[in-house]
């Protein structure tokens, strides 16, 4: 799991994948020394026929505050992100439920996507309409409401990053 994850870990660290059942897995980092987790993400597999694919949330991520950990945990779940999860999945999408970390993590994540001439989308989950985004500042200051005003559970809008164009007939935001 380390190597596909392209990570180099510090001994007495290690990845490993869980599958959970067929549409769910988690990722754990475990530290052996301390017997600690010091890192775990739950992600689910849904099908879209919008998307006509299936794409990937990451519906739980969790890091130890532990400062013993802190040196192997910082930048670790972006990189679980884009070297394991974006190069295995062609979309990933937001979960409806963001936390203010779980936000700031979305808005640099989309901003690099883009940065590195990835796809970037909001998914109106009701209607089906995806809108393409190309400026990070429309992240950045909410201009597509991408997010409430405040933490919101249950939004009916997610952010997508892609590897692959969806071809959108909608317009950009």
């Amino acid at each position: 799991m380390t190597r596909a994850a392209k990570i180099a870990l510090t001994p007495g660290y290690r990845l490993v994948k869980v599958e959970d059942d067929a549409d769910h897995f988690s990722i754990v980092l475990l530290c052996d020394t301390t017997k600690d987790i010091a890192y775990f993400v739950k992600c689910h597999i849904w099908e879209d026929v919008v998307l006509n694919g299936k794409p990937l949330t990451q519906v739980l991520v969790w890091r130890t505050s532990d400062v013993q950990h802190y040196a192997v945990t910082t930048g670790f779940t972006e990189s679980v992100f884009r070297n394991y999860l974006l190069e295995r999945y062609s979309i990933i999408a937001s979960d409806s439920c963001q936390t203010r970390e779980g936000r700031d993590f979305w808005v640099r994540q989309l901003g690099l996507a883009i940065a590195y001439g990835e796809y970037v989308y909001r998914y109106d989950l009701i209607s089906g309409q995806l809108q393409g985004i190309t400026d990070h500042a429309v992240i950045r200051n909410n201009a597509c409401d991408m997010w409430g005003e405040d933490i919101e559970c249950g939004k009916l809008e997610l952010n997508e990053i892609g590897v692959i164009d969806l071809n959108l007939s909608e317009p950009m935001c």
